[in-house]
C-alpha cells in the first residue's frame, strides 16, 4: 500500500489510521514540524516503521539530527533510482539491535 501526505499533520493523521506501513520516505523540509521532528514523534509512536530522510541538505548537522530521531536512512534527493531502491530494501532488512 502506498500512502503520501502532504505535511506532517497529515502524515500523522494517516498513520494513525493505519500504522501498518514498513517505510517512510521523509523529507526534511516539510511546513509546521519538519521532517527531523516528525520522524522523532512516528519513531516514538510506531518504533517498527522504518524512516529513511530525503532531502537536498546535505549537512552534519542535519544527519546527526536525524539519527538523534531515529531515522533509519539519510539520502540526498540527487540519488540515483537505483541506489535509492538499494537503500530501501536495505533499510527494511536490517536487524533491530
Amino acid at each position: 500500500m502506498k500512502l503520501t501526505a502532504l505535511d506532517d499533520s497529515d502524515l500523522l493523521t494517516k498513520i494513525s489510521n493505519n500504522h501498518n506501513i514498513d517505510v517512510i520516505l521523509m523529507d526534511i523540509d516539510m511546513p509546521i514540524l519538519n521532517g527531523i521532528e516528525a520522524t522523532e514523534i512516528v519513531k516514538n509512536k510506531y518504533p517498527h516503521i522504518k524512516i529513511i530522510l530525503l532531502t537536498v541538505f546535505d549537512n552534519d548537522e542535519n544527519i546527526f539530527n536525524a539519527i538523534k530521531a531515529g531515522a533509519d536512512g539519510y539520502l540526498l534527493k540527487e540519488v540515483e533510482p537505483k541506489t535509492l531502491y538499494e537503500d530501501i530494501i536495505d533499510t527494511l532488512m536490517e536487524v533491530p539491535l
